[in-house]
């Protein structure tokens, strides 16, 4: 099973790298994946505060996430005006 690992791969990236918001947009298009949406919501924020312009690739990383209301409004809730 590759959650674990890509989980934990992706927690010691982000103590190293917390500024970069690749690593919190794979982060939680992998925690939504595991249902785990509260967490999955608070990396979701950090990357969008981190850079906005980025939040396409989280749809790069999971697809599916284009239909997901909750993730969308997250984005719309940043998107500047």
């Amino acid at each position: 099973d590759y959650a674990p690992q890509g989980l934990e791969m992706l927690q010691e990236a982000l103590k190293q790298f917390p500024e970069v918001a690749e690593i919190h947009y794979r982060m939680s298009a992998m925690l939504l994946g595991l249902g785990k949406k509260q967490e999955a919501l608070v990396h979701l924020q950090s990357a969008l505060t981190l850079d906005y312009d980025k939040h396409n690739e989280l749809f790069e990383y999971a697809p599916a996430l284009k239909e997901n209301k909750i993730v969308l409004r997250a984005i719309d809730t940043f998107k500047k005006p």
